[in-house]
């Protein structure tokens, strides 16, 4: 069952860490879309550069979209987090997500935007 992929990240430092992995690699370097687009064995991977922030992974992840349809669109590479359980170089995967820099008053939670809800499950 072969795959389209789409992974996202937003520094070239992150950019280097997977190429390597790709067969058949081809470098696309559009105006507003940088991407090395390969195969993991039968599976298209398309491995793209954001730039840092979430509006730039939304542009990024939109034209990713847009060109390719992936079946799975991954976003990876390095954040922040608390817990006493979290050590420096663990590896997180999230099983709900939220916004970290919304206030819409104090009738909302923080993080929430209003008439949504403040945490978006992520697929299993």
């Amino acid at each position: 069952m072969n795959k389209t992929i789409g992974i996202v990240v937003a520094m070239e430092k992150e950019m280097r860490l997977l190429p390597d992995i790709l067969t058949d690699k081809e470098r696309i370097d559009a105006p507003s879309f940088h991407a090395v687009v390969g195969m993991v064995g039968d599976n298209k991977v398309i491995y793209a550069l954001s730039g840092i922030g979430k509006v730039a992974a939304a542009v990024c992840a939109a034209e990713l979209i847009r060109r390719y349809s992936p079946d799975f669109l991954i976003n990876v590479g390095v954040s922040g987090g608390m817990g006493d359980a979290v050590e420096l170089l663990d590896t997180i995967v999230s099983t709900a997500v939220c916004y970290h820099d919304v206030s819409c008053g104090c009738d909302v939670a923080w993080g929430q935007v209003q008439g949504f809800p403040l945490y978006y499950p992520v697929s299993d």
